[in-house]
């Protein structure tokens, strides 16, 4: 049982991370990268060890660390006069 859902969450994890770098809307692109960290964590719990538990509970607690920094950042940068039509990745190198 343990072996089917490791497979799911590495296909799951290997398929949306293909999808997320077709993205060209930056808001697009974190919610696929939001739901491919979410088959990351997938695979430290299914492990089944204490040790993969644990290692998924520090993911989480870096991976919302960092995702509240970056959604911060683009909070900011929407009040930037350049970036306030701006939802397009290839358009944010022009700062």
């Amino acid at each position: 049982m343990n072996t089917a859902k490791l497979c799911f969450a590495t296909l799951h994890t290997d398929n949306l991370s293909l999808l997320a770098f077709k993205q060209q809307n930056i808001r697009r692109f974190l919610a696929y990268s939001s739901v491919n960290h979410f088959g990351f964590i997938l695979i430290g719990l299914t492990v089944g060890t204490a040790n993969g538990v644990a290692a998924s509970y520090v993911y989480l607690f870096f991976y919302m660390v960092l995702t509240f920094g970056v959604w911060t950042a683009l909070i900011f940068l929407s009040y930037v006069e350049h970036f306030k039509t701006t939802k397009k990745v290839y358009r944010m190198s022009r700062i």
